[in-house]
């Protein structure tokens, strides 16, 4: 079996190119320039804002909050890292904020802690198709990852961007942001695999001779195996049908991460960018 290439940095779908021109002509308070450059991004910036608060309500407010900020703070933008991680840097911003003030307020008077039920418990349908029902399923394993380790995934694998410019919107290293992607992945891939491999892999036992698959295809992803130690790999899940059909299920996780940016922006999504894009042209006009 030889193992495709997803979401490597040669391949990965990038981010939407900003010309600097227009950039420019905003941050002279263009408005014409102003809404084509942010209305090209709300939908973005809201989709990791939903993923990330995992509520439409705060999700608009912090998407509308940080374009907001955007604009007021687009002087100091000066083309260090792309737009779209400048972008994605005061979004997760305001996420921290308010899952920071969320923390505080679940915990009652009394000391008992609110349980946070966001993340939905629901079987998923039997009648759903079989790639309908891994992104269902990567859906809900999203919402269940640790905050740190589901940003890296929404910026790397849903949104396509690159190891450095994900590591910069972060403001962390790109070791320390592959540690957390790895461990992400590996996450969902548990998550997913009673889906898509066959019943009699899924309980199988690792031969102890078999590498730490899934890490190692992850890091094979990122380009941080060596040649010889790329070609050990192929030829172990060529040998091995287990191991193979471990990286067909990492497979699967990826290919719906990639979906994920794909969905079309149901009529409360564009009702958001509609208010949102509105709000900016009339924060522009006071510039």
């Amino acid at each position: 079996m030889q193992v495709r290439e997803l979401m490597s940095e040669k391949d990965s779908a990038s981010p939407q190119i900003v010309s600097p021109d227009i950039i420019a002509r905003a941050q002279r308070g263009e408005r014409e320039a102003v809404t084509q450059l942010f209305g090209d991004h709300l939908g973005t910036v809201h989709r990791f804002a939903l993923r990330m608060c995992r509520d439409e309500d705060r999700a608009r407010d912090i998407a509308q909050e940080s374009l907001l900020t955007a604009l007021k703070s687009l002087d100091s933008f000066r083309g260090d890292a792309s737009f779209s991680t400048w972008l994605f840097t005061i979004t997760r911003s305001h996420c921290g904020r308010l899952r920071r003030r969320s923390e505080r307020e679940s915990v009652s008077e009394d000391g008992d802690v609110v349980t946070d039920n966001a993340a939905s418990e629901e079987p998923l349908p039997d009648a759903l198709a079989a790639h309908g029902e891994v992104t269902s399923v990567v859906e809900q394993a999203l919402d269940a990852l640790d905050p740190e380790e589901r940003e890296v995934v929404l910026l790397r694998d849903v949104e396509g961007l690159s190891t450095k410019e994900a590591a910069d919107a972060l403001q962390i290293s790109v070791a320390a942001l592959k540690s957390r992607l790895h461990r992400a992945r590996s996450s969902l891939r548990e998550a997913v695999r009673r889906v898509v491999e066959p019943t009699e892999f899924i309980d199988q036992f690792t031969d102890p001779g078999c590498p730490p698959i899934i890490e190692a295809f992850s890091k094979k992803l990122e380009g941080d195996l060596s040649v010889a130690d790329c070609d050990s790999f192929q030829q172990h899940i060529a040998s091995c049908p287990a191991c193979a059909q471990r990286c067909a299920s990492i497979q699967a996780v990826l290919g719906a991460c990639a979906t994920l940016r794909t969905h079309p922006p149901s009529t409360n999504l564009q009702t958001i960018i509609d208010r949102t894009a509105l709000a900016i042209r009339k924060q522009a006009s006071t510039e």
